[in-house]
């Protein structure tokens, strides 16, 4: 029974030190306010306010194909089980 216990007590530490493995992004220092060099001065605003905001970045900026929402939610999943996977096998562990 304990190396059963020793297993489940295993498997849960190594599923949520692995979901909560991520890489560290560096810190950029960012400032609030409107970046003036994003907005299409060329759209009126009261046209269309968001293109006249951000119309130029629209422009220059490419979002890339393995940076979708789809990964995000998986991720987000993938969490949300790991972690429900350790509370039933935390509260199996104190049945026993």
């Amino acid at each position: 029974m304990k190396t059963i216990k020793k297993v489940f007590f295993s498997a849960a530490i190594a599923s949520l030190a692995f979901v909560a493995c991520k890489e560290e992004k560096i810190n950029e220092e960012k400032s609030a306010g409107i970046v003036l060099e994003n907005m299409d001065t060329s759209v009126k605003p009261t046209d269309d306010f968001f293109r006249h905001v951000n119309g130029t970045w629209l422009d220059k900026t490419e979002i890339p194909d393995e940076s979708n929402l789809i990964k995000i939610f998986q991720y987000k999943y993938l969490l949300q089980k790991a972690q429900s996977m350790a509370v039933v096998l935390l509260f199996q562990m104190k049945s026993f």
